[in-house]
């Protein structure tokens, strides 16, 4: 009689489930999470042009783009064309110029961008960022004419990617840069006399406020323009 008993009750658990799977199996799902796809970075004197290829359905492209010049803006164009809006810009007299664009492209596959802050030097970095939210709406924030490199961002979300770039307009030699919150790297680019360039990352795992930045080099008489984009999972 047990052993029918416990039979009926198995059946009972395979009919319940037969529409929507194992419940173990729903159980062992990961949740989605922003995450950077590739990278590429550009730089040297003129437009930068970026060749994405394979690049998934849906994915987010985030342009940080920086130059010698301390006022002006640079313009992001594509083929196939995307709508490209403008995030963060970093930018005043006597201090490094960083600005943050973003375009989703929904129909992947092959892009070519092009980056211009006219005829100088200059630098960008091109990054793919797969399952994040449908509509962009991280915070961000900018910071200038600085002598020591920061800017403290306050996340909206948990598991959020913080897109960074410093542009410093007094061009120090950063090779013996520090990055703050142990921040990751991407592309650095020095250009002598004319500009140095940082385009870096930080994961943001909880809501919280973040210092980025660099602790080292410094630059004199407040060079430095930096720019933040925090980039939400689901």
């Amino acid at each position: 009689m047990r052993l029918i008993t416990i039979t009926l009750l198995l059946l009972s658990c395979f009919i319940a489930n037969a529409q929507k799977g194992w419940f173990w199996a729903n159980l062992n799902k990961s949740p989605k999470l922003a995450k950077i796809f590739s990278t590429d970075a550009q730089s040297g004197t003129g437009a930068r042009t970026h060749s994405l290829t394979n690049v998934p359905i849906g994915a987010l492209i985030v342009i940080t783009t920086q130059s010698e010049d301390d006022i002006g803006d640079a313009s992001i164009s594509s083929s196939p064309s995307l709508t490209w809006t403008k995030r963060a810009d970093a930018q005043t007299f006597n201090s490094g110029n960083a600005e943050i664009w973003t375009a989703t492209f929904a129909a992947g596959g092959s892009i070519t961008i092009t980056s211009n802050f006219g005829s100088n030097n200059q630098s960008s970095v091109a990054w793919v960022i797969t399952g994040q939210e449908s509509s962009p709406g991280g915070a961000t924030k900018t910071a200038t004419f600085q002598i020591t490199d920061s800017a403290t961002i306050t996340t909206t979300r948990a598991n959020s990617i913080l897109i960074c770039v410093s542009s410093d307009w007094r061009a120090v030699d950063g090779s013996s840069r520090t990055y703050r919150d142990n921040a990751t790297e991407v592309y650095y680019f020095f250009a002598s006399a004319a500009t140095t360039g940082y385009h870096y990352y930080k994961l943001a795992p909880t809501v919280a406020s973040y210092k980025e930045g660099l602790t080292a080099p410094t630059s004199p008489q407040n060079g430095f323009g930096t720019a933040i984009l925090e980039v939400r999972s689901p």
